[in-house]
């Protein structure tokens, strides 16, 4: 199947709230402005845009809160992974904005430009110098042979999935 006919997956981090595109999106790009920031907890936003025509929730809907006169934040009211944006009205309010981290395939989801760069900060430019670890060097072999995943698996799952319980 190609990727433009290819449905595009994804969902918030404990599965009450999943999506479906059933195309790629028109658009990708990384927010530096300030509400993107806030509203994500990081230094940028990564957005996929697609038709609303093409896209539906498959499992629960979204809280939204109303970030600008314009529109509205949407994000999952159980763990509170952000997953979205809509505008209330014109050309842009045919068009679902879905942040990047949310789906199942994020690497399939590369911007083509930075946008709100007013509010860039210098130190995003030098990622890439910064030293590497990969998690189990971050935490530590101890404690990373302890951490179990109860976040939803990144693809879609049967009605009424639900994490495993802690195990204390």
């Amino acid at each position: 199947m190609s990727k433009g006919s290819r449905a595009f997956s994804g969902g918030c981090q404990c599965g009450a709230i999943r999506f479906r595109a059933g195309r790629a999106p028109d658009d990708v790009y990384v927010c530096h402005c300030r509400m993107c920031q806030k509203s994500v907890g990081g230094p940028f936003a990564g957005y996929a845009v697609v038709p609303a025509a093409d896209f539906v929730w498959t499992r629960g809907q979204p809280a939204e809160w109303a970030s600008s006169s314009v529109g509205v934040r949407q994000f999952c009211g159980a763990c509170g992974t952000p997953l979205g944006y809509r505008y209330f009205e014109g050309e842009q309010a045919r068009r679902q904005f879905l942040t990047t981290g949310s789906f199942d395939e994020l690497a399939s989801q590369q911007p083509a430009v930075e946008v709100g760069v007013e509010s860039k900060v210098d130190w995003v430019d030098r990622l890439r110098t910064l030293p590497r670890q990969d998690t189990r060097q971050a935490v530590g072999p101890e404690q990373f042979a302890r951490i179990v995943n109860f976040q939803h698996p990144d693809h879609d799952t049967p009605e009424g999935w639900k994490p495993r319980p802690p195990q204390r």
